[in-house]
This record gives structure tokens, sequence and C-alpha cells, in this order.
């Protein structure tokens, strides 16, 4: 149960991130990032 509850934070918080980045960067190359690092 409380694996559940870290994936969820942990995809908000990720979902977040991307969302501030896209303005960096392009939201491929954050999608890469992120599909590696899970």
């Amino acid at each position: 149960m409380k694996k559940l509850v870290v994936l969820v934070a942990a995809t908000f918080g990720v979902a977040h991130l991307v969302r501030r980045k896209q303005q960096e960067r392009p939201a491929a190359e954050v999608w890469r990032e992120a599909t590696r690092a899970s």
C-alpha cells in the first residue's frame, strides 16, 4: 500500500518537472529521460 502512495507521488512529481522543463527542452527528450529512469 505504501508503495502505491510513493508511486503516485513520484508520478505527480515527474509530471510537474516535465511541465516545467517543456519550456526549456522538447517533450521527446524529457520523455526519453523519464522512461530511462523508470
